[in-house]
Order: C-alpha cells, then sequence, then structure tokens
C-alpha cells in the first residue's frame, strides 16, 4: 500500500531563540487595545513592530525562514514581503478566537512567552470536501483530522497559509503569553506573454 498525500497544507514549524531582555522590555512596554472579537485578549496599537530597530534581528530571522519556507520547501521564485507584524497578550484566562488572515498569502507566528495553550489550525480534509457526513472515527490521524494542535516552546516560529482558521486555546499560567504575528504579500511578477496572463505588482512594494 502507498498512501500519497495529495494537496497537503504545509505548516513550517522552527525552534529559534528566545527574545533577549532589551527585546522582550521593547515588547512589553507597547501600547495595546483590547481584541474586539472576544477572548479577553490585547493587541498592540503599532502594526509594524518589526520595523522597530530593537527588534531588527527578530525581522530577520522571520524574513530567513519566510524565504526559506516559499522557495525550499513550496519551490515560488517570488519573493515575499513583511507586510503588517503586531504583537498579542493573552492574560490568564483569556484565548485567541478562531480567525484566519485576509489580504495576506502567508502568515507567521513567533511565540515568546507560551507556558500554557496550544496553538490550532482548523482545516476540512481533503477526502470529505464535498459530502460533509458526521462520519465515526476509530482513530484520529493524519489523513482525518479536521484540526491540528500544536504546543510551542518560547522561541518557536510556526508558518502557513494566512486562509487556514486558527486560534489560541486558553492561557491558564499565571504567566502572560505574548506571541508576535506577520502577514506577507509577493510583490512580484506573475504569469507570462504566452499564457496572457501578465501580473506585475513590483510598483507597489512597500
Amino acid at each position: 500500500m502507498n498512501l500519497i498525500a495529495l494537496a497537503p497544507i504545509p505548516v513550517y514549524v522552527v525552534s529559534l531563540r528566545k527574545f533577549t531582555e532589551t527585546e522582550l522590555n521593547k515588547l512589553e512596554s507597547l501600547e495595546e487595545d483590547p481584541i474586539v472579537t472576544g477572548g479577553n485578549n490585547f493587541i498592540s496599537k503599532s502594526k509594524n513592530v518589526l520595523d522597530l530597530p530593537e527588534l531588527s534581528d527578530i525581522k530577520q530571522l522571520c524574513v530567513y525562514h519566510l524565504n526559506k519556507y516559499t522557495e525550499s520547501v513550496l519551490g515560488i521564485k517570488q519573493k515575499f514581503t513583511i507586510t503588517d507584524s503586531w504583537a498579542t497578550r493573552n492574560p490568564k484566562m483569556s484565548s485567541h478566537t478562531a480567525h484566519s488572515h485576509p489580504n495576506s498569502v502567508f502568515s507567521g507566528v513567533y511565540y515568546v512567552n507560551c507556558e500554557s495553550g496550544a496553538f490550532v489550525l482548523d482545516f476540512e480534509p481533503q477526502f470529505s470536501k464535498n459530502f460533509k457526513f458526521e462520519y465515526d472515527i476509530s482513530e484520529h490521524n493524519f489523513w482525518n483530522s479536521r484540526n491540528w494542535s500544536i504546543t510551542p516552546s518560547p522561541g518557536d516560529l510556526i508558518l502557513f497559509p494566512s486562509w487556514v482558521v486558527h486560534y489560541a486555546e486558553t492561557n491558564f499560567n499565571e504567566n502572560d503569553r505574548r506571541l508576535l504575528a506577520f502577514n506577507t504579500f509577493p510583490f512580484a511578477k506573475f504569469g507570462s506573454d504566452n499564457r496572457v496572463t501578465n501580473l506585475d505588482l513590483t510598483f507597489i512594494k512597500k
């Protein structure tokens, strides 16, 4: 028997370094707003936190692995640019409700502090997309699961397609759960004259 993973969702997980004291202090000093979609968590007012000088090294790490994900794993030649970046904070007994990221192709989450609460990705299994029966599953596995949980550690970076619905489970720890997230977009050229599919987005690159 040979099983082929047809049309899998590529999720990239890598363990990087923890934030330095200087980087953490800067992140903790950012002004915040409550997230209005529920969960009792908070988001930084700034949506360009990776452009802060104190986080320049963190940005370099994110860009390096974004390029590795898109080029080495997915084989995409176009370069991707980080468009937005922000910090979130989950106090004890708060969560991050299910959502996806519009106007972005790939998104990233860099965990700063995370002593409680898994990162969960929700999706529709390919084999049941057209007929959504409520099957009785004997044992959940790679092929039949409807969600996938990742238990992150400080310094972990997770990259995934922005359309995938995801959420963070409740933080039961006394310490705040903090993470840095970002969206991306390819300001590049696509298509060819042969197929009349030319699309040039280089002129709007930040």
